[in-house]
């Protein structure tokens, strides 16, 4: 830790001494975050990129999301757009994309593929960081825009979803057959 500069390190230690696992708790976001952001150089999006990228669903699909992420991404980023429209067009945006994974077939069997080719790749450190949270048992949340299932269904796979472990995102809804059917709401996107 040389390349840390702490200004007052006694004031520093003092307060890391009141840290206990019963009195706070982490809060983490997913895509790109506690995952990496580039992957054999390629940029690695969200978890709906996944999807997409495995071609686990059809050519159609793959090629009506990037229709949509090329029409929707320079909204989000333009610093021209006051942030209410912005906000509007990103519900917009997720809203399209569910319905399109809906249409185009998404189902729990997609999940498992991505998780069994192993396409998910954590950032370096997370496995220590994780058994750290097991070990004193921490509180984590995860706030994530992206695809719910497909994130919890990760952890799960890696034996680091504990029950302190807690995961605001979106969810598609499975019917018993585990095909996508509905998503729930309020969506979750970059600006809420």
């Amino acid at each position: 830790m040389k390349e840390v500069h702490v200004v007052n390190p006694e004031e520093l230690k003092r307060k890391l001494s009141k840290f206990k696992p019963d009195n706070f708790h982490l809060v983490a976001d997913f895509d790109s975050t506690l995952t990496r952001a580039f992957i054999d150089g390629k940029r690695v999006f969200s978890s709906y990129a996944y999807v997409r990228g495995g071609k686990y669903l059809s050519q159609d699909f793959v090629d009506r999301s990037m229709e949509l992420t090329r029409h929707y991404r320079p909204i989000e980023f333009d610093p021209n757009i006051p942030q209410k429209e912005k906000d509007e067009k990103m519900v917009e945006w997720w809203s399209k994309h569910y319905e399109l994974l809906i249409e185009c077939g998404m189902n729990t069997k997609v999940i498992d593929e991505i998780i069994k080719d192993n396409k998910i790749l954590l950032r370096k450190g997370s496995s220590e960081f994780f058994d750290l949270i097991k070990k004193y048992d921490v509180p984590l949340l995860i706030f994530s825009a992206g695809l719910g299932n497909l994130i919890e269904e990760f952890f799960k796979s890696k034996g680091m979803l504990t029950k302190k472990t807690h995961i605001i995102s979106n969810y598609l809804v499975f019917d018993k057959n585990g095909k996508a059917v509905s998503y729930n709401r309020p969506l979750i996107h970059t600006f809420n």
